[in-house]
C-alpha cells in the first residue's frame, strides 16, 4: 500500500470539490508573467470576460484592461508543465484597482507523480513568486471561506 502525505491526500481525493489557490497581494505584472508562457495552452472556448465576451489576445498583455471592462476574467489552460493538467484562472479587479487571482483545479486534474508533495509545493512557490504575491492559500473549495482564514474547518491545506 502506498502511503500518502496529507498534502497528497488533499490534492488527490475526489470529493466533488475543486481545489482553489488564492494569493495575497498579487501584482498585475506578475499576472501577465504567469499567463504569458501559458498562452499556447489556452483552451480558447473558455477565455472569456465576466460578460462572456472573448478576451483580446495576447491575453497576458490585455488582462489588466480586460478586467476594467468586466467584473472578472475566466481562463482555462492545459499546461504542459507542473503537476496540474487542467487549470482554470479567475482574475478580478478589486475596488482599489488591485488584482485578485484564483487558480482552480480538480483532483482529476492533478498528475499523480512520484514525490507529488514536493512537486506541488515547488510549483505553488514558483506561481506565488511569479505573481509577486505575499502568500498563497491552497484550499478545498468553500464558498463561505474568508480570505486568509486558516482555522479549523477553513479547508486550507497549504500556505506558501
Amino acid at each position: 500500500m502506498t502511503h500518502r502525505t496529507d498534502l497528497e491526500t488533499a490534492l488527490l481525493t475526489s470529493d466533488g470539490a475543486a481545489r482553489d489557490m488564492n494569493f495575497e497581494a498579487p501584482r498585475w505584472e506578475g499576472i501577465a508573467a504567469l499567463l504569458e508562457p501559458l498562452e499556447e495552452q489556452l483552451v480558447e472556448a473558455n477565455s472569456l470576460d465576466g460578460d462572456g465576451a472573448p478576451i483580446a489576445t495576447p491575453i497576458w498583455a490585455s488582462i489588466e484592461a480586460a478586467t476594467k471592462d468586466a467584473d472578472m476574467v475566466h481562463l482555462s489552460y492545459r499546461p504542459n508543465v507542473g503537476p496540474i493538467r487542467q487549470l482554470q484562472v479567475f482574475v478580478f479587479r478589486e475596488g482599489d484597482g488591485s488584482p485578485f487571482i484564483e487558480l482552480t483545479f480538480f483532483p482529476e486534474d492533478v498528475t499523480p507523480v512520484e514525490h507529488l508533495e514536493t512537486a506541488f509545493r515547488d510549483w505553488a512557490q514558483r506561481v506565488t513568486d511569479t505573481l509577486k504575491a505575499r502568500r498563497c492559500f491552497c484550499r478545498h473549495e468553500n464558498a463561505s471561506w474568508r480570505f486568509g482564514d486558516v482555522g479549523p474547518g477553513s479547508g486550507v491545506f497549504l500556505v506558501i
